[in-house]
């Protein structure tokens, strides 16, 4: 078999390979951005199938997170009453698997949490330093936050 880069110095070798590379990114980036075809059967495609959340469901999942984060606080040594008040960036979305049929048959395949913008509580222990701080970690370690995003302030 004959040499196939016979007759080419090293600088056309180094241009034809700069222009494959160049060429296979471009082959991978246009796959990443091309959405899967939603055909044959077996075939599974990962999508977040909700859409955008409603107010009304980002609502509901600050709710939640502020209930828990309540009932956990409040059992803090000195913390007394405790308020919180949770405010999220965007609410939980599903993340679907379709199976073949024109999407017949799909199931939750996992859900993406919610991102927590910021929490405020407010305690009527707060006060002293110490239980302010315990608050504050409890809070950041519960919702793997840092702690930066936490306010807690002492209340009546």
């Amino acid at each position: 078999m004959e040499n196939p880069f016979k007759g080419l110095d090293k600088k056309d070798i180094t241009k034809w390979a700069l222009v494959g590379g160049v060429g296979l990114v471009i082959l991978v980036m246009s796959s990443l951005f091309t959405p899967a075809p939603g055909g044959g059967s077996g075939t599974r495609s990962r999508t977040s199938s909700t859409p955008p959340a409603s107010p009304t469901s980002l609502t509901q999942a600050e709710q939640g997170l502020e209930t828990g984060l309540v009932s956990v606080l409040e059992q803090v040594r000195g913390a007394g009453v405790v308020r919180v008040s949770v405010t999220l960036t965007n609410g939980p979305t599903q993340e679907m698997a379709t199976a073949g049929n024109g999407g017949m048959g799909s199931s939750v395949i996992g859900l993406q949490g919610a991102k927590v913008a910021g929490v405020l509580v407010v305690a009527s222990g707060a006060g002293d330093p110490r239980v302010q701080e315990e608050l504050a970690q409890g809070v950041a370690t519960d919702l793997g936050i840092p702690a930066y995003h936490v306010d807690v302030l002492p209340g009546k």
